[in-house]
């Protein structure tokens, strides 16, 4: 009887020692988990947080107000517009028209 009760508490202790390592390994995977899930969520808000932000940069007063103060743009008026048709570009840029003979 002695070498059976050896090998039945050889696989007591290989059983236990199986135990304790998927416990360690579980709580290991569960621990991974919830660091995730707290990065996940952290992440999320930062997403709104950013969506809300270019909402409100993409405003055109925003953009209008922005273009004037920092790049010194104005609006276009009637006076400062120049409307060029086919026929003159091709005179400003010395070129023939289309049906002149060469």
């Amino acid at each position: 009887m002695k070498p059976l009760q050896l090998i039945l508490g050889a696989a007591v202790l290989a059983s236990m020692f199986s135990i304790v390592t998927s416990s360690h390994a579980s709580r290991k995977l569960f621990v991974a988990i919830e660091r995730a899930d707290t990065q996940a969520k952290r992440l999320d808000t930062e997403f709104r947080q950013l969506q809300v932000e270019q909402t409100a940069l993409a405003k055109p007063g925003l953009i209008d107000s922005s273009a004037r103060r920092d790049l010194q743009m104005e609006r276009v008026t009637p006076a400062h517009t120049l409307y060029l048709n086919a026929q003159d570009a091709r005179a400003a840029a010395g070129a023939k028209p289309a049906g002149a003979a060469q």
